[in-house]
């Protein structure tokens, strides 16, 4: 995972976001850019993968 807590990759049409606990506002604007470069090459689908913040979410509202 890139230390702007994100992936991006992509697989034929499908472009995936792998989403990692430690995203925020400060490095958000990061992934935007990530996901612009993107634009234009005939992606299908955009897939979020939020596995890498379940533990977060788990911790937050279930303290």
């Amino acid at each position: 995972m890139a230390e702007d807590h994100f992936e991006v990759r992509k697989e034929g049409p499908v472009l995936t976001v792998v989403l990692g606990a430690n995203l925020s506002v400060v490095n958000a604007p990061a992934l935007t850019d990530e996901i612009n470069l993107y634009k234009g090459q005939d992606i299908e689908k955009l897939v979020f993968d939020l596995v890498g913040i379940i533990p977060y979410i788990t911790f937050v509202t279930n303290p």
